[in-house]
C-alpha cells in the first residue's frame, strides 16, 4: 500500500500512508467495539479514539466478513499453506487465525514506517508478541525466536524488491498460497497494480 495519491514529497507521502493505516485500524476497532464483528485484537493494534458513524461500521463489517471468509476457507483447504498479505497495515487477521489453531505461514508487507509502528504495538502487548515471536516484533538479537509470522517492510511499487525480501524470509513458491490485497490495489497506479497481480500469477504453483 505504498503508492498513495501522487505526492511529490516522499516524507508527505509516507506520513499520509501512516495516517491511512491508523485510520483504518481505528475504523476496524470501532466496528469491533460496537459488536459488528468479533475481533479481540483490534483494540490492541489501535491507539486513540476509535469512534465512527454507522455507515462506516457497515462498510467495515462487509469488508471484515469478506476477508475473514476468504482466509478461513483457504486455511480449511490448505492448513499447511501460506498467506501473503500485501499492504497489511495494522490489521490483526493473523492473530484471529492463530487463535483458531492455524498453522499457515503468514507474511505481511507494508511500508517501513507502518512496519515499525506495528512492531511497536506488538511489543506493547504480551499476547501479540507471544504469537509471533520476538524476531517479527523487531527485538534486536532475537533471530532465533521466530514463529510462523513475518513482517516485512517494502514498497509495492517495486515488486522485484518485495519478492526478494519475501524469499529471504522463507516464502515457498511451491506451497498453496493465498495472496491478500485488502483494499490495496485501488491505491496503486494501474500498471503497478498489474505488476502485483503478474507477480502472484508467475511466482506460485498454486495461488488463490
Amino acid at each position: 500500500l505504498s503508492a498513495l495519491p501522487n505526492y511529490t514529497n516522499k516524507k508527505r507521502r509516507r506520513r499520509h500512508h501512516m495516517e491511512l493505516s491508523r485510520s483504518t485500524a481505528k475504523a476496524k476497532r470501532a466496528c469491533a467495539d460496537k459488536g459488528y464483528v468479533a475481533d479481540p485484537f483490534a483494540s490492541l493494534l489501535c491507539e486513540g479514539d476509535a469512534a465512527g458513524d454507522p455507515l462506516l461500521h457497515r462498510g467495515y463489517y462487509a469488508r471484515h466478513r469478506a476477508v475473514d471468509a476468504a482466509l478461513r476457507s483457504f486455511v480449511r483447504l490448505h492448513p499447511r499453506g501460506q498467506i501473503v498479505a500485501l499492504g497489511a497495515g495494522l490489521d490483526g487477521s493473523f492473530w484471529r487465525l492463530k487463535a483458531t489453531g492455524c498453522e499457515c505461514a503468514y507474511f505481511e508487507v507494508d511500508s517501513d514506517l507502518v512496519v515499525a509502528e506495528k512492531q511497536r504495538l506488538i511489543r506493547n502487548h504480551p499476547i501479540l508478541i507471544e504469537a509471533v515471536g520476538q524476531y517479527a516484533a523487531g527485538v534486536s538479537g532475537a533471530e532465533d525466536d521466530r514463529g510462523s509470522y513475518r513482517l516485512i517492510g517494502g514498497d509495492l511499487r517495486d515488486m522485484s524488491t518485495v519478492a526478494s525480501a519475501l524469499e529471504r524470509e522463507g516464502l515457498d513458491a511451491t506451497k498453496p498460497t493465498l495472496v491478500l490485497c485488502e483494499c490495496v490495489l485501488a491505491y496503486l497506479d494501474s500498471d503497478r497494480g498489474d505488476s502485483v497481480i503478474a507477480w502472484a500469477r508467475a511466482t506460485f504453483v498454486d495461488v488463490f
